[in-house]
């Protein structure tokens, strides 16, 4: 990692790497400069601490606060976060689709309803996996893998 957070570009894609164990103001003021100054059809974003899930942890309260509006107002397709080891995605909030992926190999976290203002969680499941990501020039293709190699989500994104 090049510093504590970066962003990384392709034709079409602004990926925005965030370190949220220390969400601050010169990490928001950079997060917003960049995120208006992308003119990428597809603007990612990944942190550790998700604004929302429903597991082992619920959504950190700074991301949401101070994150989230920055997320739907430069127009983010999608937030990819861990912290909690499970699998979650939620339907798409003002435009942005949030995705917990925390399956990467410690003890799985249980998964529990959701708290009243969350997107709506549309896929939970306690599973150990990984997750492919393609992205093309008019869609983001999303695919959610066990262990074993069954496929447990596929959801497709759209400009």
């Amino acid at each position: 990692m090049p510093s504590s957070h970066y962003q990384r570009s392709l034709p079409n894609l602004d990926v925005f790497v965030l370190n949220s164990n220390s969400i601050g103001d010169r990490q928001t003021r950079w997060l917003r400069r960049h995120l208006a100054a992308s003119t990428a059809t597809w603007k990612i974003v990944s942190l550790h601490h998700p604004p929302y899930t429903c597991g082992g942890y619920l959504g950190n309260p700074a991301v949401i606060s101070r994150w989230v509006p920055l997320f739907e107002r430069f127009g983010v397709t999608l937030v990819l976060a861990g912290h909690d080891h499970n699998y979650q995605r939620f339907a798409a909030k003002k435009g942005v689709t949030y995705l917990v992926h925390g399956g990467g190999g410690q003890k799985l976290y249980s998964l529990r309803n959701c708290p009243a203002g969350y997107p709506k969680r549309v896929v939970a499941r306690r599973s150990h996996g990984f997750l492919d990501i393609v992205v093309r020039r008019g869609t983001v293709r999303l695919k959610a893998v066990n262990l074993s190699g069954k496929v447990i989500d596929r959801h497709v994104l759209n400009p």
